[in-house]
């Protein structure tokens, strides 16, 4: 996803990455692991916090907000 000019990415291996959203080049300012197991559900994004689970059905909740 797209958001505040930065992509929001989740992979299947639960790892988080936060990068610059320009055409250019893929440009990652954060990672980090958020989620153990299989991850194939989309997170969601309210308010600045990112909601995302794994296929255990595992739910976290990280605050994006500055």
């Amino acid at each position: 996803m797209i958001a505040d000019g930065h992509l929001i990415v989740l992979s299947d291996e639960g790892e988080l990455v936060i990068a610059e959203a320009t055409p250019e080049a893929f440009e990652p300012l954060a990672k980090a692991k958020i989620l153990d197991g299989t991850c194939w559900t989309v997170p969601a994004l309210a308010g600045g916090l990112l909601y995302a689970r794994n296929s255990r059905g595992t739910l976290v909740c990280i605050d994006l907000r500055e």
